[in-house]
């Protein structure tokens, strides 16, 4: 896809309307959200990053980071 492309345009609005979702109000202290382009090792948002085990364990350990401290947050709350 050509950056500047109507397709590429939408697919950073979804983006970034996805990574905006933890700012609400409503979803401040139970919602987070995992950038996993960095720690993609091939493929892409339409490629289930071409089948790379490593990826996918990558994006795995980063989400579970993230419901960790989800989770610690939660718990210092109540």
């Amino acid at each position: 896809m050509e950056e500047g492309t109507a397709a590429d345009d939408y697919e950073f609005d979804v983006l970034h309307a996805q990574q905006n979702v933890p700012t609400l109000p409503e979803f401040m202290r139970n919602t987070a959200c995992v950038y996993t382009n960095p720690i993609s090792h091939g493929g892409g948002s339409h490629g289930h990053y071409k089948n790379n085990a490593e990826t996918y364990m990558d994006v795995g350990l980063a989400m579970g980071r993230v419901m960790v401290d989800l989770l610690e947050k939660g718990n210092e709350e109540s």
